[in-house]
């Protein structure tokens, strides 16, 4: 009767735990938002304006609605259609205004219900794959974490566009969680993946490949059997995505074919060429890891590789979290260090790796 006590006990002050972790992040955000009554230059305004034009026309992003003079249709900060990014964040945020009315809380409170719901992701990714108590720590690491906090009140560029990016990332993640822990019943979790898939795709267009990118990597690592599973259910999984993807896709080329013509020549653009100035030598990104989450992190990244190498010889379910983490944090680090363009927000889509990653190193040394 004790132990069952004691046990119940240990659950209801997690609960606690976690509750408190999401009121901090949630009064954070508020509090942020709160705080600044204006928008932001670089891209709160012009995701608010285009947002706002939806209003009017939801399937037709215009920057300019009404263009008085001679416009570059390939000049995204000046233009009259805007494919600049791709519309999900934005018709969350234009139905925020519809509701809340045109107002600079209306624009952000999208953003930080999706952030809301990646602290959380964090913590139910972190649970499963390890434990609570890490899943606590890196849920708390992710509500106070200033760049991610940044972009979800529209300081930083990308901002909600990014925000958003993040959540449908994680989820991705999740899913692939119950994908490998359930090898028996797999197959609707990678046609979810797909949909999924497609979402991010919708809300930062080729950026959302880094999913299946992660998705096979883990498989390849994780064994023969895994991989095979993923080889076969990939089907699924473009199903999935194009239900999401194709149509959008689809419509911009027949409805703007200038623009779509000219956005989809330039997706794989960031990867051969720099734009808008933004370069950085090979190591950017490793150099701005201890920026964005701390100037030790290089001990928790090598600790990870050495556990993951020990966890190989190992059965495979016990090797899912460390192999998973180590692809979630090194393969989106491999590939953004391969393109020419680089900026320090695009590292933000491997953040909640960093967290977990941090918070599992922190319990091996307080353990030790």
């Amino acid at each position: 009767m004790q132990k069952i006590r004691w046990f119940s006990a240990a659950k209801s002050s997690n609960i606690l735990w976690l509750a408190a972790i999401v009121i901090l992040a949630a009064a954070l955000r508020i509090w942020l938002c709160s705080t600044d009554s204006y928008l932001h230059e670089w891209d709160e305004r012009y995701h608010a304006l285009v947002a706002k034009n939806l209003l009017l026309h939801p399937l037709k992003p215009t920057l300019y609605e009404t263009p008085l003079i001679d416009y570059d249709y390939r000049e995204w900060a000046k233009n009259h259609i805007w494919l600049s990014k791709p519309p999900l964040p934005l018709w969350c945020i234009a139905l925020s205004l519809k509701f809340w009315g045109l107002t600079e809380w209306a624009v952000r409170f999208p953003s930080i219900l999706f952030s809301l719901g990646s602290v959380l992701l964090t913590y139910k990714i972190g649970k499963q794959l390890f434990d609570e108590k890490t899943a606590l720590f890196a849920a708390f690491f992710h509500a106070i974490h200033g760049l991610t906090l940044e972009v979800a009140v529209g300081r930083y560029s990308s901002d909600h566009v990014e925000t958003m990016f993040l959540f449908w990332m994680e989820l991705g993640v999740w899913l692939m969680v119950q994908y490998f822990s359930a090898p028996s019943s797999n197959r609707k979790y990678a046609f979810v993946l797909g949909l999924v898939t497609g979402l991010a795709f919708m809300s930062k267009w080729t950026a959302a490949f880094m999913l299946p990118f992660i998705w096979g990597t883990t498989a390849l690592l994780l064994g023969r059997n895994a991989l095979f599973r993923c080889i076969k259910d990939s089907f699924l999984f473009t199903v999935g995505l194009f239900l999401f993807a194709a149509p959008w896709v689809v419509y911009i080329v027949v409805q703007f074919p200038l623009e779509a013509n000219f956005m989809v020549e330039g997706v794989f653009t960031p990867m051969k060429e720099v734009i808008q100035n933004h370069t950085g030598a090979w190591y950017f990104y490793l150099n701005e890891a201890r920026i964005m989450f701390s100037e030790l992190i290089y001990l928790p990244m090598l600790w990870l590789l050495w556990v993951a190498i020990k966890a190989r010889s190992s059965a495979a379910e016990k090797s899912i979290g460390q192999v998973m983490l180590v692809c979630w944090v090194f393969v989106p680090l491999l590939l953004l260090s391969m393109a020419a363009t680089k900026r320090s927000n695009y590292l933000l889509v491997a953040a909640p790796a960093f967290f977990m990653m941090t918070a599992l190193f922190m319990r091996f040394i307080l353990q030790k």
